[in-house]
Formats: structure tokens, C-alpha cells, sequence
């Protein structure tokens, strides 16, 4: 009963942190996060995308096609939600919370409840898993359904049914995100095989049975590439001008640097070249809190040594992490190399585990160490609290951060526009086409006049209001402007101005 009450006290802190001030923080709302969400409300609503396709596999989405798990997942949510921020971002967050239980499950499994606790604690408290699960974006979903894959074939070792299962979880899990297409068939054919050397004096017909359907799950993604929608965001990010000779020592290089304490322990994927855009991670800071580093190499001492079973499947996770961001020429990635943040909860898990399991004989100092790691993991989270709800802000507020801005923008739009025929939101956003039915379509802000457009739409016989930041404004090259309102970024930087043009002059785009 302990382990129970201890895991639903992880459990409600995980999902606490995940999702407190969700719909505020971070500051602001990016482009993809509305995309996913008014993809999953079109379905909802008409059973079609924004498109007019048919409950499509493959979503078409401002000039991108994505993954389908993670908008057919935000369905229930509008439905208890609405179409907003905080049901965008709760998916995610339900998604963290749920992998912190399967890290329970799966290290449980393989080693012992009290391993599992500790495992499933420093995922909760996990920086670098916090900071993704409050983003509704794709990430999320991707390491839940892989260590579920994971969790489904160690079971499968006691009762041979949990592979059907695992080659379920583990199609559904090749649709979360990009790299999955990588991660996932090593994942579940290292399973596989590892499987057949340990029960090679009992096999079935389950294991072929689920290979099949493992290999069946392919088939959208095949037709997918043939149809020439689902190599669209790989072809972005890869460099196929690049010689192989130096493609390959850059996979090398990039695959290396996911292991570097500088990465991992210090300066995160922001110190590369190239490498300015915040909402990737707060403050320049490593993902990892530096008191696991000692334990991650206890817990691949103790992996390796101990042999239990599955012990391979943590082993090649940690080894295939850095594929999603290496194999793209572009460095290490936060979310590309998402799936590390696995192992390195578990590993470290065992490693301490292992070291209080060590410290039987000596009670005293085996209760001042659990103690000390008590203190040091909370001034860890405290501080990165601490940053993300006072400091983060301030810094990724802007283009190259969070864009905010649009909510505010059409709510001020809407309380004013009965005085207006026409009121334009021309900011500099990723995708700012997508903001307006966002906000409008789900009836969360009634703006019936707000359009999008620039300058170049100006008709002074029309009441006129044009959103614009101080940048566009000047480019636009008309002076003759009247600031109605202006948006202040946290910093108290101007971030964007309200006008009305009293003069036309020519215009410029």
C-alpha cells in the first residue's frame, strides 16, 4: 500500500507541474500548438481538416504535413475544454503524467518498486520533461508510447500476449513525431530479438503475429511517402547538398555531443551554432540536473552487470537517442533527441537505488544520503521553477521564443470593433494565418472584423485599425500613423502597436 500512496503523491506533483498556469505559461502561443488544436476541433466539428479532407491520416498544416496521434488526442479535450490554450497544452501535460506511470510500470518490472519510485520521481521533476509536456506540441506523446512498447515487451516475458500489445502500442507510436520512424522499429526489433534468444526452447505463433503487425503499421506511412506528404518536414531539415563523406563525419560529430557533460549537464543545445530560438529550453541551462550525472554511470554499471531481464531495451535507448537530431546535419536538439529523457531518469534511478540498496549495513548515512538528494533534487526544481515563471519570460517572449501577442492583439480587437470596419493583424508570427480562426472559430473571442493583412490593404474611406511591430511598421515606409494602442513585452520592450494611417503613400511590402 505504501508504494501505491507514494506513486499517486509522484503522480499528482507530476501532472501539478505540468499543467499549473498552463494556458499562461509559457508567455505566449506558438503556430504549431495552435495548428494541432484547431486540426483536432475541424474534426471534431466536421469530421474533416481544415482542408476539406475526410479524416486524413496525414494533416496538412500550414505548409507542413503532421503526425496524427497528437491531434486525434486533443479531441477529447476540446470537448471538455473548448478550443483553447489550456486544452492544447493539457494533451501534453496528460501525456507527461501518463509517462512518468509507465516509467513506474516498466522499471518496476525489470527491477523493484523502490527503483520505479525513484525512476518515476526524477521524471516528475525532470527540467527537460516539465518544459515539453507544457508545450502542445508532438513531443510528448513520442517517449509515452515508446516506453510503453517497452513496458509491453518485458511483460511479454511472463505472459506472451503483452507482445501483441507492444506491436500495437508501438504503430501507433511511429505517427507521434518524426524521429519515432527511427527510434521505434529499433526499439521493437531489438525487443523481438532479444525475446527470441531468451525463449528459444518455448516460441509460439504470438511473437510472428505481432511482427506482422508491427510491419503492417508502415503502410500509411508508406503511402504517406509515395503520396509525397510525409517526407515534408525530413526534407526541411536535412541538407542533401552536403557530400556523404561529411555527412557521415557530422553524424559522428553531432552523435558524440549528446554526450558531452557541456550538452547535457550545462549549456543545452543553445551553445551551437545557429541556435537562438528560446522556447527550446530555459536560460541556456543542460537538461539534466547535475547530481544524476554520478548515477547515470552507476545505473549502467548495475544494468549491465545485473543482465535482469530487458535490461538491452534501456541500454538502446540511451545508444539511439541522439539519432533524431544528428541524422539532420543540424546538431543536438531538444526535441529531435526528446526520447533521451528515458533513460536518463531510469539509469539514474538505478544508480541510486543501487547505492542506497549498497548502504543497508550503515543506516545512518544511507538516511542522511536519501536525505541530501531530497534537498538537492527540490533547490534544483525550486530554481528552475523559479526561471521558467519569472526569468524565462523575460527572455522568450518575442519572435525567436514563445510569439506573444495574438491573444492579446484580438481580444483588444474585440472590444473595440464596433467603432471599425476593418481590423488587421499584420505581426510577425510563424504561421499567424492560423491565429485568427484559433481564437475566433471556437468562440473564445468574438471578433467578426478581424482579418489578416498589411498596409497594402489600406482604404482610408474604411475605419481602419493594422496591428504591426515597430520593425513591420517602419518597413512598411507610410509615417503617417496614429498609435492607437501599444502591446509591451514582459521586459517592457514594445512588441507591437495598434495604428490607424491618416495619409496613403506608396506602398511597400
Amino acid at each position: 500500500m505504501k508504494k501505491y500512496i507514494l506513486l499517486a503523491g509522484i503522480l499528482l506533483l507530476g501532472i501539478i507541474l505540468r499543467s499549473y498556469q498552463l494556458n499562461l505559461f509559457p508567455n505566449g502561443f506558438f503556430s504549431d500548438e495552435a495548428a494541432i488544436e484547431y486540426s483536432g476541433y475541424k474534426i471534431l466539428t466536421t469530421g474533416k481538416d481544415e482542408y476539406g479532407v475526410l479524416f486524413p491520416f496525414f494533416f496538412k498544416s500550414l505548409g507542413d504535413y503532421r503526425n496524427p496521434v497528437s491531434i486525434y488526442s486533443s479531441i477529447p479535450f476540446i470537448l471538455l475544454f473548448g478550443l483553447s490554450e489550456f486544452s492544447a497544452r493539457f494533451v501534453t501535460a496528460v501525456y507527461g503524467t501518463f509517462t512518468v506511470l509507465v516509467v513506474f510500470l516498466f522499471v518496476s518490472r525489470i527491477f523493484s518498486h523502490k527503483t520505479g519510485l525513484i525512476a518515476a520521481f526524477l521524471l516528475s521533476i525532470s527540467a527537460w520533461h516539465i518544459h515539453i509536456s507544457r508545450w502542445g506540441a508532438e513531443y510528448a506523446p513520442y517517449p509515452f508510447f515508446v516506453l510503453l512498447t517497452c513496458f509491453f515487451i518485458v511483460s511479454s516475458f511472463k505472459k506472451q500476449r503483452f507482445l501483441i500489445w507492444a506491436a500495437v502500442t508501438g504503430g501507433i507510436g511511429l505517427y507521434t513525431y518524426y524521429p519515432s520512424w527511427i527510434v521505434m522499429p529499433i526499439v521493437f526489433f531489438t525487443g523481438i530479438f532479444y525475446w527470441f534468444i531468451v525463449n528459444r526452447r518455448k516460441i509460439t505463433w504470438v511473437p510472428f503475429i505481432a511482427v506482422i503487425i508491427f510491419m503492417c503499421s508502415f503502410f500509411p506511412l508508406a503511402m504517406g511517402i509515395r503520396e509525397g506528404h510525409a517526407l515534408t518536414r525530413w526534407d526541411r531539415v536535412t541538407n542533401n547538398t552536403v557530400a556523404l563523406s561529411e555527412k557521415i563525419n557530422k553524424y559522428f560529430l553531432y552523435y558524440k555531443d549528446h554526450f558531452l557533460p557541456l550538452y547535457l549537464f550545462q549549456k543545452g543545445d543553445l551553445e551551437y551554432p545557429g541556435r537562438f530560438i528560446t522556447r527550446q529550453f530555459v536560460n541556456r541551462e543542460g537538461f539534466l540536473y547535475r547530481f544524476t550525472a554520478l548515477f547515470i554511470l552507476f545505473g549502467i554499471i548495475i544494468s549491465i552487470l545485473k543482465r535482469k531481464t530487458g535490461w538491452p531495451l534501456i541500454i538502446v535507448l540511451l545508444l539511439i537517442y541522439p539519432l533524431g537530431s544528428a541524422l539532420t546535419l543540424e546538431g543536438p536538439s531538444t526535441t529531435r533527441s526528446f526520447i533521451g529523457i528515458l533513460p536518463f531518469v531510469i539509469l539514474p534511478g538505478l544508480g541510486i537505488g543501487g547505492f542506497i540498496k549498497f548502504l543497508n549495513k550503515w543506516k545512518l548515512i544511507q538516511f542522511v544520503m536519501v536525505i541530501g538528494l531530497v534537498v538537492i533534487s527540490s533547490f534544483e526544481l525550486h530554481r528552475y521553477i523559479k526561471n521558467y515563471y519569472i526569468d524565462y519570460p523575460l527572455i522568450a517572449s518575442d519572435f525567436w521564443g514563445w510569439q506573444y501577442g495574438p491573444r492579446a492583439i484580438l481580444t483588444y480587437y474585440s472590444t473595440i470593433q464596433d467603432k471599425y470596419d476593418e481590423l488587421y493583424m499584420a505581426g510577425e508570427f510563424n504561421g499567424a494565418e492560423i491565429f485568427i480562426p484559433f481564437y475566433t472559430e471556437g468562440g473564445s473571442i468574438k471578433c467578426s472584423k478581424c482579418k489578416g493583412g498589411g498596409v497594402e490593404l489600406l482604404d482610408l474611406s474604411k475605419r481602419q485599425l493594422f496591428e504591426a511591430t515597430p520593425a513591420l511598421l517602419e518597413k512598411w515606409g507610410n509615417p503617417n500613423y496614429k498609435i492607437i494602442h501599444t502591446f509591451y513585452y514582459p521586459d517592457r520592450k514594445p512588441a507591437f502597436h495598434i495604428v490607424r494611417y491618416t495619409k496613403s503613400v506608396e506602398k511597400k511590402r
